[in-house]
């Protein structure tokens, strides 16, 4: 899973262990050395009285350990959450503290002050090398540590995750989310907790859903951290502020991250009552003392084997039903990690990524001109086949300083890296679109925030059909670095397109006409000719307009036909192109044909019915080009066009195809 690691300011670990090892010394990294630097940028901590120690020196037999994470003095409370979480979740931890790292005292020579981590950082895997000296006072860890003072891995992973950033001041303005995505590479959304509910459905079975979902997802290795505010929490670092908790003791704007979860049976083996519960971590000494607390009186009400299969094994973890969680929190963080190893058996999530950057004629923004949006920015097609397919978009910008600190570090002028405002917009296409977007005349299906963050994501639920995502800054003429991923529930083809327009190979050009124009078609749905429902009768031709005489009314014919699965077939200049085989009789779906010759150029269109074996046709029509258009003048000229086609039927059902035509004449097609 990590054979294409990245080494993180091209340090590699084996080759300092081993160098070390050779001069028989203990590795100090002089790339985050152990000043002030590299915990405050602007320097306002080196006022405070630091020592830095390694572990060793701090406690006589270290180690990594398994517990969890707790808040020291000057900790990120979104680093110790995401911390905690990770530690409940043994395989994203495993990915992140690669192995044979562990204190060993039968072997003290292995020991050489050197350890390694694994972030994932804008796309890449990369690998974070450090030395084990910690930031403390009186001995005591200020940063982030472990929950048994003998074990050390939250500590340095989240000085290996301070250099990756530049600082750990840098760090305690990140969000939980970002620093979810950083630890496990998945991707992170949040959801509000009151949305969650259905007014058709009741409360009780609401809360059954929610743990159904919990418990399987917890099996895929997601991460959920419940928090009464909005999510993208940063809290202060002092420690000092004044807390507000709620009547039952959870703390307003804290993260709680889910340990765990549990359906407890409350009854008897013959009628049973299912309690459903969750294991959470308070971020504070304080815990929750409501229903199924350690000291509640539900809890003591148990059995003794139901109060052994809730014993919590560290005092800040505690229990508490679905129900009063849905009472007590208001959002759930939610980080999806994607198995994309190749011997998964359950593959939940699937990933694809685009790395490019915004700059040149690739940066036409959003707020403006809706040309310059749709010409000149990038764009990347998704064509969705299933209709219960769930997507995942995230877009992440590169900050405008990476890196360690150092004396020459552009940190030290006390600004923070530099985020601009970027969302994406989903565009709804052409169902055989292969070429770039040029017109105006596509509109938005969905569009994501906007803001100045690091990472902006969205979840769509689409109908099939093909799409186009253009990711973009704000503003235009704007440049930078960004990664584009996508993870879906099933496989989609995603790929980004870079070519304008069709042409000729080199070698054809010879014998093969230029394309001339371009045509857009919209197959809107079948209808009965206006006014005039049934079967029999015969066609009038009165002063050139066709109308029927003779038909009596037959209003369940239409409805039939939509019982059967139709589907539209387009013929122009030998390019043929069919709709999706659906129930009814609408498909609002587009096409774009190319054209040689479009003063010559003829429209075929056939609806079929599909059998048993093979298909059937349920009528068919044509019309010349040039009747809808009429004649071109001039090059550089668009027409667009609302149209009906009656079609030709064995069985007199009086259909028309109503259509939509967007012709456009160009020598470069740089319009359509």
């Amino acid at each position: 899973m990590f054979s294409d690691f990245k080494n993180f300011r091209y340090q590699s670990f084996k080759q300092l262990k081993n160098d070390c090892v050779k001069a028989d010394n203990l590795f100090n990294d002089g790339l985050f050395g152990a000043d002030h630097l590299c915990l405050d940028i602007n320097g306002t901590m080196q006022n405070r009285i630091l020592q830095w120690l390694r572990p060793k020196d701090i406690y006589p037999d270290p180690r990594l350990g398994i517990g969890g994470a707790t808040k020291g003095k000057f900790s990120s409370s979104a680093v110790v959450a995401a911390l905690s979480a990770v530690s409940t979740r043994l395989p994203v931890k495993e990915q992140i503290l690669p192995k044979d790292q562990e204190w060993n005292s039968e072997k003290p020579h292995l020991y050489r002050g050197i350890f390694h981590f694994h972030f994932h950082y804008f796309g890449q895997w990369t690998d974070v090398v450090i030395d084990d000296r910690l930031p403390t006072q009186k001995h005591k860890l200020v940063y982030t540590k472990a929950e048994h003072e003998n074990e050390f891995w939250p500590s340095l992973v989240e000085k290996a995750y301070a250099k990756l950033h530049g600082g750990y001041n840098v760090i305690e303005r990140i969000p939980v989310t970002d620093i979810l995505s950083d630890l496990t590479g998945g991707v992170s959304e949040v959801l509000d907790l009151g949305n969650m509910t259905s007014s058709d459905t009741s409360a009780a079975e609401e809360w059954v859903g929610f743990f159904d979902m919990v418990e399987e997802a917890h099996g895929n290795n997601t991460i959920f951290i419940a928090t009464k505010s909005a999510g993208e929490v940063v809290q202060s670092t002092e420690g000092e502020e004044d807390k507000i908790f709620s009547e039952r003791g959870i703390l307003e704007n804290g993260l709680y991250p889910i340990a765990e979860s549990k359906k407890l049976n409350v009854g008897t083996m013959f009628k049973r009552d299912y309690i459903y519960l969750l294991k959470l971590v308070s971020p504070v000494e304080e815990i929750f003392t409501g229903p199924y607390s350690d000291d509640s009186v539900q809890m003591a009400s148990l059995p003794d084997q139901a109060k052994k299969e809730l014993k919590t094994t560290s005092p800040r973890q505690f229990w508490i039903t679905v129900a009063d969680f849905f009472e007590e929190f208001s959002h759930l963080i939610v980080n999806h990690v994607i198995n994309t190893s190749f011997l998964a058996l359950n593959k939940t999530w699937r990933k694809e990524q685009f790395r490019s950057w915004w700059g040149d004629d690739r940066a036409g923004g959003f707020n403006g001109d809706k040309g310059m949006f749709i010409r000149c920015n990038h764009q990347y097609l998704m064509t969705i086949t299933d209709d219960e397919v769930v997507v995942l978009i995230e877009l992440t910008q590169k900050p405008q300083y990476t890196g360690a600190v150092s004396s020459s570090n552009p940190f030290d002028d006390g600004s923070m890296p530099a985020f601009k405002k970027i969302g994406f917009a989903i565009l709804e296409i052409e169902a055989n679109r292969e070429y770039r977007l040029h017109r105006t005349h596509y509109e938005p299906v969905q569009t994501s925030e906007f803001i100045c963050t690091r990472s902006v994501s969205l979840r769509v639920n689409l109908p099939t059909g093909r799409y186009c995502v253009i990711p973009c800054t704000y503003d235009g003429s704007s440049s930078g670095e960004f990664v584009l991923r996508f993870f879906t529930t099933k496989t989609i083809d995603v790929r980004q397109v870079v070519e304008e327009m069709p042409s000729r190979h080199w070698l054809l050009k010879c014998f093969l006409k230029p394309y001339l124009a371009g045509v857009s078609f919209t197959v809107r749905g079948l209808q009965m000719i206006e006014g005039i429902l049934g079967l029999g009768g015969t066609l009038v031709s009165k002063n050139g307009v066709e109308s029927v005489a003779g038909y009596y009314d037959n209003p369940e014919a239409l409805d039939s036909l939509a019982e059967q699965e139709l589907y539209v077939q387009l013929e122009c200049e030998k390019s043929t192109h069919m709709t999706s085989q659906k129930y009814g009789v609408t498909w609002n779906e587009q096409f774009t044909v190319y054209l040689v010759s479009p003063v010559t150029a003829a429209l075929s269109v056939k609806v079929f019915k599909k059998n048993m074996i093979g298909s059937s046709m349920v009528g068919c029509s044509s019309i010349q080009l040039p009747e809808l258009f009429g004649s071109v003048k001039t090059i550089d000229d668009t027409r667009d066009k609302e149209f009906n086609m009656r079609l030709k039927d064995k069985h007199g059902l009086n259909l028309e195809i109503h259509l939509r035509m967007t012709a456009s004449f160009f020598t470069d097609l740089m319009e359509i």
